[in-house]
């Protein structure tokens, strides 16, 4: 049917042509709007309504080899909603119950010589505007339900891909639409590609060029549409030759009329929805509207998937580099079920991310830890909604148990169902870890939830994905993070590179940084303002293309720092010279001094006076060592341990017999820290020990390091917490920092010492975590 704008075209049948002309001339006269088209016979009529468009049949009863209800039943065949009105010249009750059986819109009889044109005028109009009114309700609720099932479709859709085949699968599916797809426009080489499509159109886009420039194949609905960015609508599509060759294949296919749909969002065009109907005048003026705005809720839908990607990506990076342990699970009726988990996770448990997937998180706790995850005050409490902190327990492949503190969360499905737990694990098996966690609890937390450093993330053309609120405040941008997405990056880059000392460098760094596409930690920048910062970038991989990720921070204040150190340590340095000349001198005088008075008399408070004399010069060997050499060690050379320990004994008042060494072993160390280690141990054993005292060395059993053992009187058990501690000594003899030095070059070397009961009741330190060449 045709547009409720269009004037009527009515198709008069009677034999009688002379009436036929009269009656046509007569209708015209009364409504200027009523277009009359003559046939003589039934077969004639069908011929016109095959060809023309017509909204209202009205035909006499009495025809040529024929009647008006035959007629009625053919014109039913081909046009089920077109008006019908029959106009017999002596009616019957037969043939008016009939007619009304066969479907007959109106029954108009006259009399003999009776031309009652203008009734007749007002029955085709009631009857065409009638039809015409049911037509649009059906038509807007076809539409509306439609739309209804798309808007529904699009909800759930959770890619691009599955948003454009739901869509063309819907619409193709909706009387009058047979055919629809979707293409994406590529502005490079102007011509528009299929993604998906659905319907009755097999074969119709095959070898089929789309472009949307000026020239033939730009011609059609498609190209138009993209060209003008609105939709585009052709009906009739066998009366628009200008179309060629596009016409030509829609009318292979049967098509009458179709719509072209752009689909934009934030000036952003996303695709154009194409739509193929095989009525002539389809897509009324509701149609059309109700297609534009389903345009732009198509749009929006893959603007929304493409943020989610964005975002993901950006989570998934975060996600895998992050330092700490972190693990998604997945809620079954056998306990919590590891869906995803990070490297760290994975690399600390000794397994790789693929052996963890789909596996019990229980199996990888001790038992005690797994009964406190699977009961009603652990991992049920996450699952309700709150947010869990407690201690577990984990083991490593290797049978290594990591005291950890977990913290546990609700995680979300899309419909916002709890299915499952976020679990960060904290690694606090080490002493000082455990001290400290209470400390940087919040930190961490902190950083899980917001980053304090600045964030940049970049797509592959450069414009910006994503930035948090810690960059706006180091470049003080006036906008938000969210305003910022989309703009281009190499204009920010010049606008903020004013702020910095060398703008033009900081620009082209960028630039090489790009094109190298190389890693970069940690890189200084100097503000204008003297402030420092520092930049890392990294390469991604983003889900369709490459991307840039920058982190930029705030170091002012270490800088300061590192170099107020400087200057602690150069005062510190002036002070060992003061203490190395001003105490070293008069200890020499003092000793010159005692020479002369052993030769003038002999006494035993002359051998106490030499003793205190080695205790002064160990004291303030003592003290330079940890002034001037502190923590630091160099780990780089190859040292025989048997050679190291046989040459220490000899700078040791003690005797190179009473020290038995059983360890043949090399390690990396810094030899000159390492023997300290050594002379302070064995000098420990003379001083607490007595001249008698043995010394045994050799090789842990059952971990990486060795032992120093003597068999003297031992250390209380009350006591071993605090001989490590500077100034702390038990003999009169000794200066009390010794144990102290050997902690901190041992500690300052990854290792760890703790001291215990020897074999024969003696002190017994034992040194771990030793890497021995060979195993």
């Amino acid at each position: 049917m045709r547009p409720v704008a269009e004037p009527i075209q009515v198709l008069y049948v009677d034999g009688d042509r002379e009436r036929s002309e009269r009656i046509r001339t007569a209708i015209e006269g009364v409504d200027r709007e009523i277009t009359v088209l003559t046939a003589s016979s039934a077969a004639d009529g069908l011929a016109v309504l095959s060809d023309r468009d017509v909204d209202c049949v009205v035909a006499v009863h009495e025809l040529p080899e024929t009647n008006g209800i035959e007629l009625l039943d053919a014109v039913r065949e081909r046009e089920s909603t077109c008006p019908f009105v029959l106009r017999p010249d002596n009616g019957s009750e037969e043939i008016a119950s009939e007619a009304i059986s066969a479907g007959v819109t109106d029954y108009l009889q006259t009399s003999a010589g009776d031309d009652p044109h203008e009734l007749l005028a007002t029955r085709i109009r009631n009857a065409v505007e009638d039809t015409r009114t049911g037509e649009q309700t059906a038509v807007e609720h076809r539409i509306n339900v439609v739309v209804r099932r798309i808007n529904g479709a699009l909800v759930r859709a959770s890619t691009r891909d599955e948003i454009d085949e739901r869509v063309c699968e819907i619409i193709s599916d909706s009387e009058p639409y047979r055919f629809a797809w979707i293409g994406e426009y590529d502005e490079n080489t102007d011509t528009v590609e299929p993604r998906t499509s659905a319907g009755t159109g097999d074969g119709y886009l095959e070898g089929l060029e789309i472009t949307a420039d000026d020239s033939p194949t730009g011609q059609g609905p498609t190209g138009r549409a993209i060209r003008n960015r609105e939709l585009t609508v052709l009906q009739n599509i066998p009366e628009t030759p200008e179309y060629e060759p596009w016409r030509d294949r829609a009318l292979e296919y049967g098509y009458g009329s179709s719509a072209a749909v752009p689909l934009i969002y934030n000036d952003t065009l996303y695709g154009v929805l194409n739509v193929y109907a095989d009525t002539k005048y389809a897509f009324d003026e509701h149609e059309r509207e109700l297609l534009s705005n389903l345009g732009e809720t198509i749009a929006h839908a893959h603007r929304r998937i493409e943020l989610q990607q964005q975002y993901t990506d950006q989570y998934r990076t975060l996600f895998q580099d992050a330092p700490v342990m972190l693990v998604s699970t997945r809620a079954t009726g056998d306990g919590p079920v590891i869906e995803d988990c990070n490297r760290t996770f994975a690399d600390r448990l000794g397994y790789t991310r693929e052996e963890l997937s789909d596996t019990r998180l229980a199996d990888y706790y001790t038992t005690e830890s797994a009964e406190q995850l699977l009961s009603e005050d652990g991992y049920r409490r996450a699952l309700d909604g709150d947010f869990v902190r407690e201690q577990r327990t984990l083991v490593t492949r290797d049978g290594e148990e990591l005291l950890t503190v977990m913290r546990a969360s609700p995680r979300q499905n899309t419909d916002g169902e709890i299915v499952g737990t976020h679990g960060l694990f904290v690694d606090i098996t080490d002493e000082q870890q455990v001290r400290e966690l209470e400390r940087t609890n919040a930190v961490l937390s902190t950083l899980f939830d917001a980053l304090p450093q600045g964030i940049l993330v970049e797509d592959e053309s450069r414009r910006v994905l994503l930035a948090n609120e810690r960059l706006f405040e180091l470049f003080e941008f006036p906008a938000s993070p969210e305003e910022l997405v989309g703009e281009d990056c190499d204009r920010i880059a010049r606008d903020v590179s004013q702020k910095f000392e060398r703008p033009t460098e900081f620009v082209e760094r960028i630039d090489d940084l790009i094109a190298d596409r190389d890693p970069v930690d940690n890189e200084p920048l100097t503000l204008a303002d003297g402030r420092t910062f520092e930049r890392s970038y990294r390469p991604i991989e983003l889900s369709e293309s490459e991307g840039h990720l920058w982190v930029y921070r705030d170091v002012t204040d270490r800088t300061e720092r590192e170099r107020e150190l400087e200057r602690q340590n150069e005062r510190l340095e002036e002070f060992t010279s003061v203490v190395s000349h001003d105490l070293r001198n008069p200890l020499s005088v003092a000793r010159g001094r005692l020479e002369l008075a052993r030769e003038e008399c002999d006494s035993d408070h002359l051998d106490h006076v030499e003793r205190m004399h080695g205790r002064i010069e160990t004291l303030i060997e003592n003290l330079l060592t940890l002034a001037r050499e502190g923590t630091s060690v160099s780990t780089g050379e190859r040292v025989e341990l048997p050679a190291l320990i046989d040459g220490c004994a000899g700078n040791v008042e003690i005797d190179n017999s009473a020290v038995v060494v059983d360890l043949e072993r090399t390690v990396l160390a810094d030899r000159n820290r390492l023997k300290q280690v050594f002379e302070n141990l064995l000098r420990n054993a003379a001083e607490h020990g007595g001249a008698d005292v043995s010394v045994r060395i050799g090789e842990l059993d059952d971990e990486d390091g060795f032992y120093v053992e003597d068999d003297g009187p031992g250390i209380p058990e009350s006591d071993r917490d605090e001989v490590f501690e500077a100034g702390y000594s038990s003999s009169p003899e000794g200066t009390g920092f010794g144990l102290s030095i050997v902690k901190e070059i041992v500690e300052a070397h990854g290792w760890e010492i703790r001291v215990t009961e020897g074999t024969n009741g003696g002190a017994r330190f034992e040194i771990t975590g030793v890497e021995f060449e060979g195993g």
